[in-house]
């Protein structure tokens, strides 16, 4: 009946397996940031990297993409509604470049210059982090001869000025 013998208990040791085995090849060729992060990490009781920091750095990388993107895709929509022809040329590109095509692929923004610019214009001109993320000191720190006490709160101010 196309069941198999293996297994539930089988199955997930065996890909626990080759997860392990993948995760324990990109440690030695640090092939991604939070392989990086534990080969700084791994032996070394006086190192200053943490589990606690790698949870804050990809809670901060979170909600940093998050917020940009919603920004961004606000920009977007504002400047193409007061921007209807260019709005038009950006949605002719789009349908020249994926017509016929079932999958998008990353690879075909290089196709689309015009789409791209006005992407980049639009985060130009718009204040897509205004804000950065808030961060919070979980002990004393001297940071560039600066004393952030724990349990302090510290965000930049992101603003460009536009000013003729």
């Amino acid at each position: 009946m196309g069941l198999g013998t293996q297994t539930m208990e089988d199955r997930i040791l065996l890909k626990t397996n080759r997860l392990v085995q993948f995760l324990e090849q990109s440690v030695q060729t640090y092939e991604t940031l939070i392989c990086l992060f534990l080969h700084e990490k791994s032996g070394d009781i006086s190192s200053s990297f943490s589990e606690d920091q790698l949870s804050a750095f990809l809670l901060d990388l979170h909600f940093a993409g998050t917020d940009t993107t919603a920004n961004t895709l606000l920009s977007a929509f504002l400047y193409l509604m007061n921007y209807p022809q260019v709005q038009e040329q950006c949605q002719q590109e789009i349908d020249r470049v994926l017509e016929g095509k079932v999958v998008v692929s990353y690879e075909d923004r290089h196709l689309m210059p015009f789409t791209q610019a006005v992407i980049h214009e639009i985060q130009l001109v718009s204040d897509t982090v205004p804000l950065a993320v808030y961060h919070q000191a979980t002990r004393d720190t001297d940071l560039l001869g600066q004393l952030c006490w724990n349990q302090s709160i510290s965000s930049a101010v992101c603003f460009v000025s536009r000013a003729q």
